[in-house]
């Protein structure tokens, strides 16, 4: 009889503990040079023009030359991440996550040849 109440005392507990907490799904912001990061698995490196890339993603942020005479081009991303999670009316926390992203593309002769990700934090 005793071990009836006290489970059904632990299970009454957990239940009304759980009902006290409560999760907000993340929300995600991403902006920069290049956002659509799908894009990336369009191109195909010796075939894939500069002229396309610039045009589903403007002008690089920036433009130097090779040691090897190429053209190294860079477009960055940075997403953002909040997640909420909130126990009884009083308590909530707050987690922002940041993700800096930096794109780089090799450029000979107008045709991408080689690109990377490179990832900051």
């Amino acid at each position: 009889m005793h071990t009836l109440i006290k489970t059904g005392t632990v299970a009454a507990s957990c239940l009304l503990l759980s009902a006290c907490l409560s999760f907000t799904s993340d929300q995600t912001a991403t902006s920069g040079s290049l956002t659509d990061h799908t894009l990336l698995m369009q191109i195909v490196p010796g075939e894939t023009s500069a002229a396309w890339l610039i045009r589903r993603t403007g002008a690089p942020e920036s433009v130097r030359t090779s040691d090897d005479g190429a053209e190294l081009w860079r477009y960055s991303s940075v997403t953002q991440s909040m997640t909420q999670v909130r126990a009884l009316p009083i308590v909530a926390v707050k987690l922002n996550r940041e993700k800096q992203k930096v794109f780089h593309f090799k450029v000979e002769d107008e045709v991408i040849t080689q690109f990377w990700e490179e990832a900051l934090n």
